[in-house]
């Protein structure tokens, strides 16, 4: 949902009744009404005034209270922030408080009705929504809340940025004596150091909390975008841990080791497992029968997890109740089936263990602040004789040893019962690229047939072949090949295959009428691209880095054959472009009557620093341009041509 702030319930939910009064909810109104847009980011549509979040920490439990207030600039702004939301869990949070209004430029006040609230279940998590009423340009919204909760143990972080542009974004934390703690920081610029002072401990005459605040200013969105991980990883947060609580009479700790950790998730993985040990070794000695080494036994396992188990799609990562259930219904989340995997290697003694790790579109983990719940996914660690792979069985497409882009991460937990620990993963690069060919073929009247070669590799070569596996032929070549041709075109005939190579092969034969126009007896031929036929980079600043996960190629090769050759041919001007990663080059040339443009992109490096934006928008901006770089075959007398 656009514009949602939500980060304070799961972050760190919590905060305090004598409080509540103390945020100033409707007022100070005047200075919000009159807040325009920043200076350094002129083009917000609508501004975070401030999100201040306070969180007492008391050995009766930890209450949190958070107020934000919003204010709408331009008409896009209402659609951005114009609903808002929050999250809590059933059973262990308890809310209270709610409040929620616009404040028109009249300064008149409208209250958020019950009728506007709404709430959404996601297992034991709810999620509360609500829209603002009479919203327009120059109307300021703000809401409030109150959590408390009584776990301690796992503080999620506050983020101080959102997908709007915040003036003031600040958390308070009021600790009562005993309470130990840290705190890490991400991407926070300034000092990290926080305001400090002591208040009142209320239920203890004569002691007295520590207040500690963080706050940060004038930080710049970081919406989604294209080509980009988890918004989490480039958010300016800080994460502030609960270790421990000590006084005369108790100990506690509140945070565990990532030793302990693992080993607790590898019984939990064991009762998984224990059931017909003898059923899986039976059926590993048959996959693997005649086959002498490790790798090729290994490969042999993978071969037979990836293409005869179907993947479930589940929010847990175990959809059936023993690997036995597994065997028998042969279909799984992607994590069992890596656990079966990792069952049928250790039954024939090879060394394979769990290893949980936080995919691209998962937040990083924190090292510093051990928790299972940073992780969102589990792949297999297999050592072998000839040295060690990560080996991921969703993808029935990929070949053994190359790890989805999702999971292209620097390292995870991996389970092995006490001995748990994490470790950091190095992962060679795929070689991914497109290539396409295509053969167009003028008629003096205007008809263009063409013959299209495309072939894919590496990643590009699964991700087709999983598109290819869900839809028909035609569907298939409309929403991923024929999407940027955007003419009225007639398929003759196509054909789509894996080579002996593992690329993803396509072909197709189709007639177009759109693809050349005739002018003055000369014929103006639009070489036809399939890929990258607009830029997908429409914001003008960037605050984070361009992710493409992998490193990739693309070429477009086009030829045109005229029925009757003309006099001459105009070709395109020439584009070669590079900064330091990425190159975009186009080259023609006429050679035996026939016209040829070539188009080269590289992207040599994953990630790209936001200082390159600019850069790289405007390389992708001239691939789009490239797309519309016309041949003009020349039929006409010189003079004529002249004119």
């Amino acid at each position: 949902m656009r514009g949602r702030i939500c980060f304070g319930v799961l972050l760190l939910p919590f905060l305090a009744p004598s409080l509540i009064h103390a945020q100033g909810f409707g007022k100070d109104l005047e200075q919000s009404l009159q807040v325009q847009a920043p200076a350094d980011y002129p083009e917000a549509n609508a501004v975070v005034i401030f999100d201040r979040e306070r969180i007492d920490v008391t050995t009766s439990e930890i209450k949190f209270r958070r107020h934000v207030r919003l204010k709408i600039l331009t008409k896009s702004g209402i659609g951005e922030v114009g609903e808002q939301s929050f999250l809590y869990v059933k059973g262990s949070d308890k809310v209270s408080h709610f409040k929620a209004q616009t404040i028109t430029p009249d300064g008149k006040k409208h209250k958020v009705k019950s009728n506007a609230v709404f709430e959404k279940k996601y297992g034991d998590v709810r999620e509360k929504t609500f829209a603002f009423p009479v919203l327009d340009t120059g109307c300021v919204i703000e809401y409030r809340y109150q959590i408390s909760s009584s776990n301690y143990r796992y503080l999620r972080p506050w983020y101080f940025q959102s997908d709007i542009y915040t003036l003031l974004s600040e958390v308070t934390v009021g600790l009562a004596p005993g309470f130990n703690y840290t705190v890490s920081h991400q991407n926070t610029h300034g000092s990290r150091a926080p305001k400090k002072s002591t208040e009142q401990y209320p239920d203890h005459p004569g002691e007295r909390l520590r207040v500690f605040t963080w706050s940060q200013k004038n930080l710049p969105p970081i919406g989604e975008e294209p080509f980009m991980s988890a918004s989490e990883n480039y958010r300016s947060s800080l994460k502030f841990q609960l270790t421990s609580f000590r006084n005369a009479y108790s100990d506690i700790k509140f945070v565990e080791t990532w030793g302990k950790l693992g080993e607790d998730f590898d019984k939990y993985l064991k009762k998984y497992t224990k059931k017909k040990k003898k059923d899986v070794k039976r059926l590993a000695e048959e996959i693997v029968a005649g086959l002498q080494t490790q790798r090729e036994k290994s490969e042999a396992i993978y071969n037979y997890v990836s293409s005869e188990f179907k993947n479930k799609s589940s929010n847990l990562y175990l959809s059936n109740e023993t690997l036995a259930d597994l065997l028998k219904s042969k279909i799984g989340t992607p994590e069992e089936k890596n656990l079966l995997l990792i069952e049928l290697h250790r039954q024939l003694g090879m060394d394979a263990k769990p290893l949980l790790i936080s995919t691209r579109s998962h937040a990083r983990f924190h090292p510093r602040a051990p928790d299972l719940r940073d992780f969102n996914y589990l792949i297999a660690y297999v050592s072998l004789d000839d040295g060690s792979d990560f080996v991921d069985v969703s993808d029935r497409f990929s070949e053994y040893g190359i790890l989805p882009p999702e999971c292209l991460t620097e390292g995870g937990l991996l389970i092995d019962g006490a001995e748990s620990a994490l470790i950091s993963m190095t992962v060679g690069n795929v070689h991914s690229a497109r290539q396409d060919v295509t053969k167009m073929y003028v008629s003096d009247t205007g008809v263009v047939t063409c013959s299209l070669t495309c072939k894919l590799s590496g990643y590009y070569a699964s991700e087709y072949s999983k598109l290819y596996d869900t839809e028909t032929g035609e569907d298939f070549l409309q929403d991923h090949l024929m999407e940027f041709v955007q003419d009225d075109y007639e398929l003759l005939d196509s054909s789509f295959a894996r080579d002996s190579v593992d690329r993803f092969v396509m072909s197709a034969n189709y007639t177009s009428r759109d693809l050349v126009t005739e002018l003055d007896n000369n014929l103006i031929i639009r070489p036809v691209c399939y890929e990258f036929g607009e830029n997908p980079f429409k914001s003008k600043q960037r605050f984070f880095p361009v992710d493409f996960m992998y490193p990739f190629t693309f070429k477009n090769v086009v030829e045109i054959h005229c029925e009757h050759p003309p006099g001459r041919y105009l070709l395109p001007e020439d584009i070669d472009i590079a900064i330091p990663g990425m190159s975009l080059e186009r080259w023609s040339a006429v050679k035996d009557g026939i016209a040829v443009v070539v188009t080269e992109f590289a992207v040599k490096r994953p990630t790209f620093d936001p200082s390159q934006y600019d850069k790289v928008r405007e390389i992708f901006q001239k691939m789009a341009e490239a797309d519309a770089g016309e041949v003009t075959a020349l039929f006409a007398s010189a003079d004529e041509a002249d004119k």
